[in-house]
């Protein structure tokens, strides 16, 4: 047995050996591998700072902090907006141009009742090109900023001035910095859209090309001020705020702030707004002016949506107390995913007592006392994604002392009027 264990003791030592000798090889040339790979890590560190000492004495350190900066803000902001063209006809057929008149509102006797961003008869038109840029206030990131920036006939109307009929204005419907408080809180500073109403000025927000009478004669556009507003799990939300007064009224012009508020409450298939507006000094002492409006909206299905809106309006001047009530009511069906029919109806009364009820665009005392009715219908088809084509027909008719529009060019006036247009608009 001996004998056999150191037969096979030498055996083994045979066979180890040779093998011990090459694995001392492997490592050595392991090492050597290693040592290399280190050698070029401390080259490439040394090149690297060399390239930092050549980007110091450049002084580009501050330029490439920047462009991380530029590169943060254009990740954290919203770009969007719209083109939008038109054309419009009035078988009135006025032949006197801006059948409108220049005002933001009616020009009593003078033009067509509720069509003052489309005044132009037989007349291609360049409407808005709006452009958004906007943060919003968020528990992660509590600072926010919003800002629009319109260009074309739609700032020419919301600015109201007759030197402007050639549709080459610039509006700021907002500019504003918001805070959202630790509480949910957000406030708002700045100039921003008004709380009261369903339409609006932007284009594609509207199911109709055209606005109504309770948007052009009774509701605010923007304001400057400061707004305090809230949004609730339940579904409920409010917003209050102070302003400059009824417009974007820069500086004050009187010692009183108009207060705006609103309060709803919504789902995914309803919602419904109280809003409201209110100075206790328009144009002096004892001069105070108020809005009520109401706003719902229906959407039982994805292809079905239900809209009213009603306003009353009563402004105190010289003891007498101007009033007017509207009432619009609109829809839209969606036949296809691509194509959908819209319709409004809308009435409006007015009791001017005797004095002017509101000043319009250029700044003219108007009185407004009657009734006003129109139907609306508008047919939408998306040519692409982004691409909207609109056509609508619009009849409206004034009675007893309401404003009225031109007819053949001469000194007669109708007391209804009729109009076709149609509407382009891309969205981005």
């Amino acid at each position: 047995m001996i004998k056999a264990l150191v037969a096979a003791s030498a055996g083994f030592a045979m066979f180890a050996l040779p093998a011990a000798a090459e694995y001392q090889d492997d490592m050595r040339e392991m090492r050597e591998m290693v040592l290399k790979l280190q050698d070029q890590v401390q080259a490439q560190q040394e090149q690297i700072d060399d390239q930092k000492g050549v980007i110091q004495e450049a002084g580009l350190e501050d330029e490439r902090g920047s462009d991380s900066l530029l590169s943060s803000f254009l990740e954290s902001t919203d770009f969007s907006g719209w083109i939008a063209a038109s054309y419009f006809y009035n078988f009135n057929n006025p032949r006197k141009p801006n059948s409108g008149g220049p005002g933001t509102f009616y020009e009593s006797g003078n033009g067509p009742f509720s069509n003052p961003f489309h005044r132009d008869h037989n007349s291609f038109q360049f409407d808005e090109a709006w452009f958004v840029v906007d943060r919003s206030a968020t528990e992660e990131s509590p600072a926010g900023y919003h800002f629009e920036i319109v260009y074309g006939a739609t700032a020419s109307a919301i600015q109201g001035s007759s030197a402007h009929l050639q549709g080459n204005d610039f509006w700021i419907p907002s500019a504003n910095v918001s805070y959202m408080a630790p509480w949910e809180q957000t406030v708002t500073a700045g100039k921003f859209a008004t709380t009261i109403g369903y339409e609006v000025a932007g284009a594609p927000s509207n199911v109709n090309i055209t606005r109504g009478f309770t948007y052009n004669l009774f509701q605010p556009i923007d304001h400057v001020g400061v707004l305090v507003s809230q949004d609730f799990d339940s579904g409920f939300t409010y917003t209050l705020g102070a302003v400059n007064g009824f417009g974007p009224q820069q500086p004050d012009s009187n010692i009183e702030k108009g207060m705006l508020w609103q309060i709803g409450w919504g789902n995914d298939t309803s919602t419904i707004l109280f809003n409201g507006f209110y100075t206790d000094d328009v144009e002096g002492d004892g001069r105070d002016k108020y809005v009520l409006d109401l706003v719902t909206e229906l959407t039982p299905t994805d292809n079905l949506l239900f809209w009213l809106n009603f306003d009353y309006m009563n402004t105190n001047q010289d003891n007498k107390n101007p009033w007017g009530v509207g009432l619009a009511v609109g829809g839209r069906v969606g036949i296809t995913d691509d194509l959908g029919i819209g319709s409004r109806v809308e009435f409006a009364h007015f009791d001017d007592k005797g004095v002017a009820f509101y000043v319009d665009g250029n700044g003219n005392a108007r009185n407004l006392d009657g009734d006003l009715w129109s139907f609306t219908g508008t047919i939408d088809y998306a040519l692409t994604d982004n691409l909207t084509w609109k056509i609508e027909g619009k009849y409206e008719k004034g009675r007893s002392g309401m404003g009225q529009s031109y007819k053949d060019g001469d000194a007669g006036v109708s007391g209804d009027a009729t109009f076709l247009g149609t509407q382009l608009y891309y969205e981005f």
